[in-house]
């Protein structure tokens, strides 16, 4: 059985201070639903813009289950005065099955902090 693709909520910016530490929450989590009842999403990234410079090293991951967004890596330091935004195209599949996988891009801003 196939089941419908998954709409994310409206919800398309989070935010996050510049210079976070790894597993710094970011935002919200992000929530999928689909007309199917009892449906258990699995999230994940596909892509980071700008990309990070080592691709191994993402700036940003979201937990499996929750949707949660959070900062991954500080190799690319998360720095306002060099990025302000970014995006992560979100991808959420229903019940872990990919042919009925939804996707969606989430703008992360960088919060401005007094660093005197």
């Amino acid at each position: 059985c196939v089941i419908e693709p998954p709409t994310l909520d409206t919800v398309t910016q989070q935010a996050v201070a510049e210079n976070s530490p790894p597993d710094t929450v970011v935002g919200r989590p992000i929530v999928a639903t689909t007309a199917a009842r009892g449906v258990a999403m699995i999230y994940s990234i596909v892509a980071e813009y700008p990309p990070p410079s080592n691709p191994g090293m993402p700036r940003f991951g979201i937990g499996t289950c929750s949707g949660q967004l959070y900062v991954v890596s500080t190799n690319d330091r998360l720095d306002y005065e060099e990025q302000r935004t970014y995006a992560v195209l979100v991808r959420v599949e229903p019940n872990g099955q990919a042919a009925s996988a939804g996707e969606g891009n989430i703008t992360i801003v960088l919060a401005d902090v007094n660093e005197a």
